[in-house]
């Protein structure tokens, strides 16, 4: 009877807490209302009967920079913003494939490539969003499994995401689960500030003002594996005729502080765009990197700054050969 107790008490604190993660984390996904870039991005490569002749590619560095509008007034082109945040090279590689297979390939393919993109061992913050794309594509299953091991065993992907769900915080977990989806609702929205709207053709900035905690000197871990994954999208791009070419948005002086070798890594890219034989715009130093006013952190530029980006960048691009429709 004693070790029957003993077995019920293990039980309880088990499960109990399993089951709550798990009620949080339907909650959660019934209210989850924000912009999300990921599901969007990918709806837009899977259901969009429309298909652009250029793309740009990348993280949010391409998803708050880049303005298509402009783009289009200058290079006159049909172009749209692929970007999502925390995006890493393996996601990219991953949308470039999905991209090709559903017949989307562009005319031109811009990818934004800078020290954090090249991080692949670190996995993306949404990967759970990933399984639900991996379980029914088999291209997003093999490029994702081919480079973490996370992506390898489906079976495993509900124990992947219940852990996540459990390293949330208990006590805002307890007040999700005892308040109404309404003011659930509210309280969420109100963690994730800024997140702006979209102004078309996936373009979203940013209009929050500049603010960058201080955070230690540190290096961008040199990662092989991530130079690999970019010469795989230099290679697929050529054999599918696809322009590709590589761009570095510009950061806030003070970025150099934080990131001590990110010249370095900017060497290594160039590197291999050269070898590539491909166009790299490194535009990490641009005028606008002197003038806090146009970022909201060291290394995004808020709304003021991505459209003048943007005209620049579409300036650049304009003198590329074979960037302009015939």
């Amino acid at each position: 009877m004693i070790m029957r107790r003993r077995i019920i008490k293990i039980l309880l604190i088990i499960v109990l807490p399993v089951i709550g993660s798990f009620l949080f984390y339907r909650k959660v996904s019934f209210v989850y209302e924000a912009p999300n870039a990921f599901r969007d991005k990918m709806n837009y490569l899977y259901d969009s009967a429309h298909k652009h002749d250029m793309l740009f590619l990348g993280s949010s560095r391409v998803l708050l920079h880049i303005d298509p509008r402009v783009i289009d007034s200058v290079c006159h082109v049909d172009s749209y913003n692929l970007g999502v945040e925390g995006l890493t090279i393996a996601e990219l590689r991953m949308m470039l494939d999905v991209c090709i297979r559903q017949g989307k390939a562009p005319r031109v393919l811009v990818l934004n490539v800078d020290p954090a993109t090249l991080q692949v061992v670190g996995v993306y913050y949404n990967f759970d969003q990933v399984f639900d794309y991996a379980l029914r594509d088999s291209v997003v299953y093999r490029t994702m499994a081919a480079v973490q091991d996370r992506y390898k065993y489906k079976w495993k992907y509900f124990f992947y995401k219940l852990q996540k769900c459990l390293g949330i915080n208990d006590g805002f977990k307890m007040e999700g689960l005892t308040e109404s989806t309404e003011k659930f609702h509210q309280r969420v929205r109100s963690l994730w500030g800024d997140t702006g709207v979209y102004l078309g053709k996936g373009f979203r900035p940013s209009h929050a003002s500049y603010h960058a905690p201080y955070e230690p000197p540190s290096r961008a871990p040199w990662q092989e594996e991530g130079f690999e994954l970019l010469n795989d999208i230099i290679h697929t791009c050529k054999e599918q005729g696809i322009r590709l070419v590589l761009v570095t948005a510009p950061v806030y002086k003070d970025y150099y502080k934080v990131i001590i070798n990110a010249d370095s890594m900017a060497e290594k890219i160039e590197a291999s765009a050269k070898s590539g034989n491909v166009p790299y715009l490194n535009m990490m130093k641009d005028t606008l990197s002197m003038d806090k006013q146009y970022f909201y952190n060291t290394n995004h530029l808020n709304f003021g700054g991505a459209e003048l980006y943007s005209m620049e960048l579409a300036s650049r691009l304009s003198r590329l050969e074979g960037i302009r429709e015939q």
